[in-house]
């Protein structure tokens, strides 16, 4: 789903693709112009800032949102397991369900 993604905006389409910069650390964002400064002396300008850098975002931070970490009571793992496993171990075979697969 991530190529999926990645390959929906930066590849070829409407539009001028979008670049994704990766290992950049965000060190200041001026909002009303959009530029980012990043750590590494790099600096861009865009219409549309995406930050994709999880809870401790510094791109939330520059909004004002302060985030409150706290210990998780659960957590949920992604993984691929054969039908048969699944009819084995007794849990709730989906895999009749139509689905696109990759």
């Amino acid at each position: 789903m991530l190529e999926m993604l990645m390959h929906s905006a930066t590849g070829t389409g409407e539009g001028t693709p979008a670049k994704l910069r990766l290992n950049h650390k965000c060190k200041e964002i001026d909002h009303d112009k959009g530029i980012v400064t990043f750590e590494n002396g790099v600096v861009a300008q865009h219409d549309m800032i995406v930050g994709a850098d999880g809870i401790g975002s510094a791109v939330r931070s520059t909004l004002g949102v302060v985030t409150t970490r706290k210990q998780s009571t659960s957590t949920c793992y992604h993984c691929v397991i054969e039908a048969s496993e699944v009819s084995r171990l007794g849990l709730l075979d989906l895999t009749g369900n139509c689905a696109i697969e990759f």
